[in-house]
């Protein structure tokens, strides 16, 4: 397979061809994503399974926790989760999602029903969220964006990504700066290859 697994216990069940690890898991792939739970029950005849309490550390640390964790085919995904970058116990910020699936072949995040905090407090709302965590030039920033610049001086911005195919994504957004003023605009990003990309904004 393309992934290692460690485990404390690993418990094989030859009358459904299934394998249930406990305690210390921890499952490496060859991208350098990484994901550890309390649990995780994998069927050999489909290479679906269900991690519990899971955590999965991205390539380009990105942290995601969650209470459920399917393992199928084409994609992880993820029930009742948090997404963030911040590795201490109380992160700074995180994304709160009523489900978040990772699609294996593009490496694009998409979430549904999304809260961001700040400092565990709640200050924006997204139906609906898409980026890619492998590429840059599909990358949605965090929503929302504060900063400040010498170009725009103190700036607010929102995205909302989205996803129509495994190689058609973008995201549009809106916002607000201190020297430019109101603003609005969308990336749409199209990929025939790996090795090629055409951007339009």
């Amino acid at each position: 397979k393309t992934y290692t697994i460690y485990s404390d216990e690993a418990v094989f069940k030859r009358s459904d061809n299934t394998l249930l690890f406990k305690k210390n898991i921890s499952i490496l792939d060859t991208k350098n994503n990484s994901l550890s739970a309390d649990q995780v029950n994998i069927d050999l005849n489909t290479d679906r399974g269900v991690a519990k309490k899971g955590i999965i550390k991205t390539f380009n640390n990105y942290l995601i926790t969650a209470d459920i964790i399917e393992l199928n085919e084409n994609e992880f995904l993820l029930k009742e989760c948090n997404l963030t970058t911040c590795t201490s116990q109380s992160p700074e910020w995180y994304v709160n999602a009523e489900e978040i699936s990772i699609l294996k072949n593009t490496n694009v995040v998409n979430s549904k029903n999304n809260t961001l905090y700040f400092y565990q407090i709640p200050v924006f709302i997204i139906p609906s969220y898409s980026q890619s965590i492998s590429d840059e030039t599909i990358s949605n920033k965090p929503t929302p964006e504060f900063g400040y610049n010498q170009i725009d001086g103190t700036y607010l911005n929102g995205y909302i990504g989205y996803l129509i195919s495994d190689n058609l994504s973008g995201k549009a957004g809106i916002g607000t700066s201190e020297n430019r003023g109101f603003r609005y605009g969308a990336t749409h990003t199209y990929k025939p290859s790996k090795k090629q990309a055409i951007i339009l904004k």
